[in-house]
């Protein structure tokens, strides 16, 4: 799979040159998933949302990151919003 603390590293840095690229932001949040940091993902997906929040790509991936750190009551009402009515099961 490849060095996610490396990839995770070059997003970062990238981010210094490019930090309003919606994109990069969510591949930075991909990395940041696959090494478990769900609380770090989360922020960079808020990013990606705000730079382009018509997008549902990001806006289902931060809804499922909210999920994992615990907070389904906000990806329910976020996720809702960009998506119609959603159907759901948060516990």
């Amino acid at each position: 799979c490849g060095d996610l603390a490396a990839a995770e590293a070059a997003y970062q840095k990238a981010m210094t040159l490019a930090g309003q690229n919606a994109g990069l932001w969510s591949e930075l949040a991909q990395a940041q998933l696959r090494q478990k940091k769900y609380a770090e993902a989360a922020v960079s997906l808020r990013k990606a949302v705000d730079l382009d929040p018509v997008n549902k790509e990001y806006t289902t991936r931060l809804g499922y990151t909210l999920v994992l750190t615990g907070k389904g009551n906000e990806a329910v009402t976020m996720l809702t919003r960009i998506h119609g009515e959603a159907k759901a099961c948060v516990e």
